[in-house]
């Protein structure tokens, strides 16, 4: 049996507390008069996770750019499809791991935002505006893998690494990577135009 061991042991991502306001004297009565919204995050690997060069850790990503896409490219697809001029490749790479473990995969999860209304294995758009800036929408991102690029990859499905070390007899002596894609997949029957920003993560599947 796999033992899966998420890159990110504890990861609180969209934590939401509300800061209780002043307690009235003597009568009991709590009133909210004031909030703050408080982000954090607790991150422990057991490898050296990076993607395309750059540190993989959860305080601090990659970003990796997906090929834009027109709103009339996506008038003939249908939920569920890849829309837009192919995707972005990015290279994952796993080293430096507990002398007792080497990894065997990875495997996309649904991270922060999950699966969308119309069940897409995709990433749904987090984007804050700026100012005027619209968001984007009916189009969210989803992985792809070079060897099978028309159709996105379902969370959790074990994506195995390829191991570049001469000899992985350890953890301490594996490196393994894997190449993967970014692309826009169609979510919902109208698309409009604007900016997109999503949130990627993956899990370690060891041996």
């Amino acid at each position: 049996m796999s033992l899966i061991s998420k890159v990110t042991k504890v990861s609180f991502l969209a934590l939401c507390m509300a800061a209780a306001g002043a307690q009235a004297a003597d009568d009991g009565i709590t009133n909210d008069d004031g909030g703050v919204t408080l982000l954090g995050h607790v991150y422990a690997g057991t490898c050296t996770v990076t993607t395309d060069g750059q540190s993989s850790t959860d305080t601090v990503r990659p970003e990796v750019t997906m090929p834009s896409v027109l709103v009339t490219d996506t008038t003939g697809a249908s939920l569920g499809d890849l829309v837009g001029d192919g995707y972005t490749p990015f290279k994952i790479e796993i080293s430096n791991c507990a002398s007792d473990t080497a990894p065997d995969a990875i495997q996309f999860n649904k991270g922060v935002y999950g699966s969308d209304a119309a069940d897409v294995s995709s990433y749904k758009n987090a984007y804050v505006g700026m100012g005027g800036t619209p968001v984007a929408t009916g189009v969210n991102a989803a992985i792809v893998l070079p060897s099978a690029p028309t159709a996105a990859v379902e969370f959790n499905t074990p994506i195995p690494l390829v191991e570049t070390s001469a000899s992985a007899t350890t953890g301490a002596d594996y490196v393994g990577s894997v190449t993967v894609g970014a692309q826009f997949i169609k979510t919902a029957a109208t698309v409009s135009s604007g900016a997109f920003q999503s949130i990627a993560t993956f899990d370690i599947v060891y041996k």
